[in-house]
């Protein structure tokens, strides 16, 4: 008798080990089916970097950054923010997707200030070996016009 209830504990336990595998996977199928069908960006600015520190190195990364603030509103409001992580061994331009319209009405004051920062770090240690940020305002057309964003890392 228990021989039979350890063999059925062993079933229910590969069961239920199985099912779990079965509802991550069908998560990750789901997560790899969104990151295929992206939604469209109202804007796509590519950051470039510059600096003498950009350049390949083994067990580093770049983490890009990039805000949106509307600075008309007191205190400013945050409309966009999204951090990037890329290997060093792809170069130095990098695209970033600002799916939400941040804004439709020109009212001819430079609202929108887009603050780009940008980081050589470590993957082993997390030591940054250079940094640098870009700040820039712009009108509502203006920011929709946004294509490139330069940060040098020093």
């Amino acid at each position: 008798m228990m021989k039979k209830v350890i063999k059925f504990t062993a079933l229910i336990a590969f069961i239920v080990a199985l099912g779990a595998s079965f509802m991550a996977n069908s998560y990750k199928t789901e997560t790899n089916t969104k990151a295929e069908n992206p939604p469209p960006c109202w804007i796509q600015p590519t950051v470039f970097l510059y600096g003498e520190c950009v350049k390949y190195n083994e067990n580093t990364q770049y983490v890009i950054n990039m805000k949106v603030y509307n600075t008309c509103n007191n205190p400013a409001t945050l409309l966009f923010d999204d951090t990037q992580y890329f290997s060093t061994d792809n170069g130095s331009q990098f695209d970033f997707c600002i799916s939400d319209t941040l804004c439709v009405t020109d009212i001819g004051e430079d609202c929108f200030q887009v603050v780009t920062s940008a980081a050589k770090v470590g993957t082993v240690n997390g030591e940054i070996f250079c940094s640098g940020q870009s700040v820039s305002s712009y009108d509502c057309e203006g920011l929709t016009y946004l294509n490139a964003v330069t940060v040098t890392l020093y």
